[in-house]
């Protein structure tokens, strides 16, 4: 049961890694062409990302204020997916 866990939480933090800098570079993309309060939404985790695996004696602890824009970033991607994936009239906004 430990092993299980383990996994599970290596792979929750990489899915919310990978699907948080992808949100984070599609409201970039976003914000620049025409909503700037997205851009703000992503410049918090791409500093972040960017910033902490430079600063190697940076503990994890200095990563957990971006992880809420992170998982923000990750949702919004999720969303995306969701409406070019959806074949139907049920867009989520």
């Amino acid at each position: 049961v430990g092993k299980l866990m383990v996994l599970f939480y290596r792979f929750y933090y990489l899915f919310l890694l990978l699907f948080g800098v992808l949100g984070a570079i599609l409201l970039a993309w976003q914000g620049l062409r025409t909503n700037f309060l997205g851009l703000l939404l992503c410049i918090i985790p791409a500093y972040t990302i960017v910033i902490h695996p430079l600063i190697r004696l940076a503990d994890n602890r200095y990563l957990m204020p971006a992880w809420p824009f992170i998982i923000a970033c990750a949702a919004y991607t999720v969303m995306v997916i969701y409406n070019r994936v959806s074949k139907e009239d049920n867009r989520i906004a």
